[in-house]
């Protein structure tokens, strides 16, 4: 009976539509922490690019990026600008910040400022793992939320087209 349930939740899982991939940058000015953060990511098989901080709000490589990890000692009035910048250019990656020293008041004004959550040094593998994919899933949400007002857009704008051609070429055909 209990091999039997357990083939059955195997075979249920078999069948779940596979999640999107997920495409994660790591900001820091530390390569080697850079690296320990990637690392657990990798395992997991998220899509993992290293960009060193100072840049990172300017760089062509997050037009692809679902979730940005920024590794700060300490969450500077310039980080909480800088995502004010970075959602301008690309208001669907979710930033997750990994710092050092983590006032609430400071928590606080990250999440504000866009920030999908705050995480403190040392972060335990399973906690950025989770954290990641909950900010990636709600990317994937947004932008398939995105795609269908876009298309329904472009279905609305076509229909108005067709109905003033069709008015257009109605009132042409009257007779004065």
């Amino acid at each position: 009976m209990a091999r039997d349930l357990r083939k059955a939740s195997l075979m249920g899982a078999e069948h779940r539509p596979p999640s999107p991939p997920l495409t994660v940058a790591i900001a820091s000015r530390d390569r080697v922490y850079r690296e320990s953060l990637a690392l657990p990511l990798r395992r997991f098989g998220i899509l993992v690019h290293e960009l060193g901080l100072d840049a990172s709000c300017g760089r062509a490589e997050l037009a692809d990026v679902d979730v940005l990890v920024i590794d700060t000692d300490a969450l500077s009035p310039a980080d909480l600008e800088s995502i004010n910048g970075l959602h301008v250019r690309w208001p669907l990656v979710e930033v997750v910040a990994v710092t050092g020293d983590l006032p609430v008041e400071k928590a606080v004004e990250a999440l504000r400022a866009g920030f999908f959550t705050v995480l403190q040094h040392p972060v335990a593998d399973q906690l950025l793992v989770e954290t990641i994919s909950q900010a990636g899933r709600r990317h994937h949400r947004a932008r398939a939320r995105l795609e269908e007002l876009n298309h329904t857009r472009y279905t609305v704008g076509s229909d108005v087209d067709r109905t003033q051609k069709r008015l257009a070429d109605d009132r042409s055909e009257e007779v004065p």
